[in-house]
C-alpha cells in the first residue's frame, strides 16, 4: 500500500503502471527538454506533474490542465553547509578561483540544435570572460585597495577546451567538490543551455545555496523569485558580461553583500524541503 509514487523527469511507463493500481504518481522534471511530457500518458488520471521550466508547463498545461503544475527548482542548503564546513584549508585552497564555469560547453553535443546554439553562447561568454581578466591583469588597482594580478580563470568541464583562454580543471565531483568551486570562486559563471526557455537552472540555486557570487544571463523567471543587483548579478550581452566581470572583481565589498544576500534568501524560501512540501499539498490536494 503506498500513498504515491515520485520521480525526478515524467516516465510513461511508471504512469501506466500507477494508472493500473490506482496510484498518484509524482513527478518533477529536472531536465529540459522533456520529450516524455508528450506522450499520452500525460493524460492519466493518477498523474501530478510538475514543470520546472515556466514556457514547457504551459505546453504540458494545455494538453492535461488538471494534472500538470509549475514548480521551480531549489537547492540543498544543509548538504552544501556541511560540505564547506568539513573541507579543510587546503581542499578549500584546491578550488579557489577568480571566475569559474562548471558545466559542459556543448561542443562534443550532435543531434540537436540546442546543442550547437548553447555551445555557442558559452564559447562567446568564455572570450568575453577572458578578454576582461586579460585588462584587469593590465595591474590597474581595484576600488577595495587590492591588486589585480595572475587572475584565475577555471572551467571545470569534460569538454575540449584546446585553444581556449581557460585553465580547464576537468570534472569535479557534484555532492563534494562543485560546492566548494563555487564557494571559493569569487565569481560563478552560468550561461543557460537554450533548451530552458524560461526558468532558473539547477546551477544557479545551487551556487546561491553554496554562498557563491553569480553572474549568469537573462531569463524570465528569476524576477519572479530573486533581485538582480541584490541576490544575483546578470548579464544582458557578451560586451556587459565583460564589464561586469571588471566591474565585480574590483568590487569586493559589494560582490560578498550580494552573495550574502543569495545565501539567505535561498536558505530561507528555495530548499527541497519547501519545494517538497509544496509539491505533496498540491498532489494531494487536488
Amino acid at each position: 500500500k503506498y500513498d504515491a509514487v515520485f520521480s525526478v523527469n515524467f516516465y510513461p511507463l511508471l504512469s501506466r503502471i500507477c494508472e493500473v493500481f490506482r496510484v498518484k504518481y509524482i513527478s518533477w522534471t529536472t531536465d529540459c527538454p522533456v520529450d516524455e511530457l508528450f506522450s499520452t500518458e500525460l493524460s492519466n488520471s493518477v498523474n501530478r506533474t510538475f514543470c520546472f521550466d515556466y514556457a514547457q508547463y504551459e505546453r504540458a498545461h494545455a494538453i492535461s490542465p488538471n494534472s500538470v503544475f509549475y514548480m521551480p527548482l531549489a537547492t540543498n542548503v544543509a548538504r552544501w553547509d556541511s560540505v564547506i564546513s568539513a573541507a579543510s584549508q587546503e581542499e578549500l585552497s584546491k578550488f579557489k578561483s577568480d571566475v569559474s564555469f562548471v558545466g559542459s560547453l556543448y561542443t562534443e553535443k550532435k543531434g540537436q540544435d540546442w546543442f550547437e546554439t548553447s555551445a555557442r553562447l558559452r564559447l562567446d561568454a568564455i572570450d568575453a570572460v577572458a578578454e576582461a581578466v586579460s585588462e584587469l591583469q593590465s595591474g590597474d588597482e581595484s576600488t577595495d585597495g587590492t591588486v589585480n594580478c595572475a587572475l584565475r580563470f577555471d572551467v571545470y568541464t569534460g569538454s575540449d577546451t584546446e585553444g581556449l583562454p581557460v585553465n580547464n580543471c576537468g570534472r569535479v565531483k557534484t555532492h563534494t567538490e562543485m560546492p566548494l568551486v563555487f564557494n571559493q570562486s569569487a565569481i560563478n559563471l552560468n550561461i543557460t543551455c537554450t533548451s530552458i526557455e524560461t526558468g532558473i537552472p539547477q546551477r544557479i540555486w545551487d551556487i546561491l545555496g553554496t554562498g557563491g557570487f553569480v553572474l549568469t544571463n537573462h531569463q524570465p523567471e528569476i524576477d519572479e523569485f530573486l533581485v538582480v543587483g541584490e541576490d544575483l548579478a546578470v548579464f544582458e550581452s557578451q560586451e556587459d558580461l565583460k564589464e561586469k566581470i571588471k566591474y565585480y572583481l574590483t568590487h569586493d565589498k559589494e560582490r560578498s553583500q550580494i552573495a550574502a544576500n543569495g545565501y539567505r534568501k535561498v536558505k530561507a524560501e528555495h530548499t527541497f524541503v519547501s519545494r517538497m512540501a509544496d509539491i505533496l499539498y498540491i498532489a494531494f490536494a487536488v
